[in-house]
């Protein structure tokens, strides 16, 4: 005979109900749609890919303003060469000069005749032409705005992510 014989059992090990019972809980919470630590933590499944997809733009959007800053700062050194140069008189003949003044040029287009240039010096070989310090002026402006509306989008969407926090 056996012990569980021995005590009036009909040959079931006192645990086994017990296993069956967690054989059908495990079966349960298998079957239920359980949420990810992350999701639990920001709330709404949607609130978290929408802000993954705001901090991607912001991240876009930092790297726009850093090529535009790239951008402006090569304008304003071709724009400020060219400016130097038409004002000693470079002759445009030679290669470096003749490369800043195409260059310069195109950076000059919305820019041209905004102001009429004046000869400088007695011998008339160079002339002072303001639109180039107004071309420089304008670039730099454009970069300094566009990175601070940058900032302002950044910092108002961090100040009312952490708001609650």
């Amino acid at each position: 005979m056996g012990a569980n014989e021995a005590e009036g059992g009909q040959g079931v090990a006192p645990d086994q109900p017990k296993q069956a019972e967690t054989s059908q809980q495990t079966a349960q919470s298998a079957a239920a749609p359980r949420a990810s630590d992350e999701q639990v933590r920001a709330g709404q499944p949607q609130d978290q890919d929408r802000s993954r997809g705001l901090e991607f733009a912001l991240t876009v959007g930092k790297v726009i303003v850093w090529l535009l800053y790239a951008y402006v700062i090569f304008a304003i050194i071709i724009l400020g060469f060219a400016f130097f140069l038409l004002v000693f008189g470079a002759d445009p003949q030679v290669g470096f000069a003749s490369f800043i003044y195409d260059t310069g040029a195109r950076f000059m287009e919305p820019f041209a005749g905004l102001f009429s240039p004046s000869q400088t010096g007695a011998g008339g070989g160079g002339y002072f032409d303001p639109s180039f310090l107004f071309a420089i002026v304008a670039y730099a402006v454009l970069a300094w705005a566009v990175h601070m509306a940058y900032e302002w989008l950044r910092l108002r969407y961090y100040s009312t992510r952490y708001r609650g926090a």
